[in-house]
């Protein structure tokens, strides 16, 4: 069902409504405004932060000692089972009203309502109308929990963070930036993605060097003739593939660089909504370290959390128009959507 709807072609939809957040956040940050979370979105943070700390192997004593599962919840020692129902109501909460409010709402372009009337593919009519909304609403759950603690609000996060440490990369793809586009529009969707291959190799090289999830997700498999049993929890470890240093050299470097000359990966949704939130920023922002109440320079520092989404601890840095013009810039863009 995803696939059929993200694909390169699907994304392409949904291209107008990312160029326009993307230039809204430009303003944003001239202006430092933070819009608080609204009610979907804030239920939708707090289930990923659930499943952000159930799905971490070996923290619960259940996991070691099965029969546990029968013990009644009231027993000491079964407070997981307590929070175990507290997780699976905010979960369920999350899937239902992402799904409502999308379902209600005529006035924008909702994934969850697409998906639903997409019925070309014929996909929808092999499905009576309950098992075919419960489908939805759990497949698209996963994407908006994805956009939300994954790559579309981290991968900027990571851009900056490697804009911090590598200010020679920054350089080189501003340069990069005017050399096309001059100093007179913002990079969009179409030619400039592909006129700009440095800018697109740095988020190719974000999702590289920082994975959001380091571990790929637990199901049974049969590996080289091996059958791995059901209840064993096997992870792909995926911060190891892209930091092997026989296929990346210098993997712990940020390197643009390594990607200029590999076959396009396609458009999907991830990968565009990190391309058109980093380009504008870095063609009209400069992203330094901040100077500190003693006059010297704060350098960041790489600090990560540990969980299943792998996320940089906060850190400080300083966002600068790069140019005069640059405020006037952003504000006419904004009229352009």
């Amino acid at each position: 069902m995803l696939q059929s709807e993200f694909n390169h072609v699907g994304t392409m939809r949904y291209q107008p409504h990312e160029s326009r957040y993307a230039r809204e956040s430009l303003q944003r940050f001239m202006e430092h405004i933070k819009y608080l979370p609204t009610t979907p979105i804030s239920l939708v943070g707090e289930a990923v932060d659930v499943i952000n700390r159930a799905a971490i192997p070996g923290e619960y004593l259940v996991e070691f000692l099965p029969f546990l599962h029968w013990v009644p919840d009231w027993m000491p020692g079964a407070g997981w089972k307590r929070m175990a129902k507290e997780w699976k109501k905010i979960a369920n909460e999350m899937i239902e009203e992402t799904y409502m409010r999308a379902k209600k709402s005529t006035t924008t372009i909702i994934l969850t309502v697409d998906i639903c009337r997409n019925e070309g593919s014929g996909r929808c009519q092999t499905f009576n109308t309950e098992e075919q909304e419960q489908v939805i609403k759990e497949t698209t759950a996963t994407l908006y929990a994805g956009t939300r603690r994954g790559y579309d609000s981290l991968g900027p996060i990571h851009v900056f963070l490697a804009m911090l440490l590598y200010p020679e990369t920054q350089a080189r793809a501003q340069a990069e930036l005017d050399e096309v586009l001059g100093r007179s529009r913002l990079p969009d969707f179409g030619n400039d993605e592909y006129e700009l291959p440095y800018v697109k190799a740095i988020v190719l090289e974000a999702l590289r060097w920082m994975p959001v999830t380091p571990l790929g997700s637990s199901h049974k498999e049969e590996y080289k003739g091996y059958r791995i049993p059901a209840g064993s929890i096997v992870f792909a470890n995926t911060w190891s593939i892209l930091h092997d240093a026989a296929v990346f050299t210098d993997p712990e470097v940020f390197k643009p660089e390594r990607w200029l000359h590999k076959v396009c990966p396609g458009r999907h949704l991830a990968v565009s909504s990190l391309w058109i939130a980093a380009a504008p920023i870095l063609s009209v922002f400069n992203i330094t370290e901040e100077v500190g109440y003693d006059g010297k320079e704060v350098e960041p520092r790489m600090e990560y959390n540990s969980a299943l989404i792998c996320h940089p601890k906060q850190f400080k840095c300083s966002i600068k128009p790069r140019f005069p013009e640059a405020e006037d810039l952003i504000r006419a863009s904004i009229n352009e959507y």
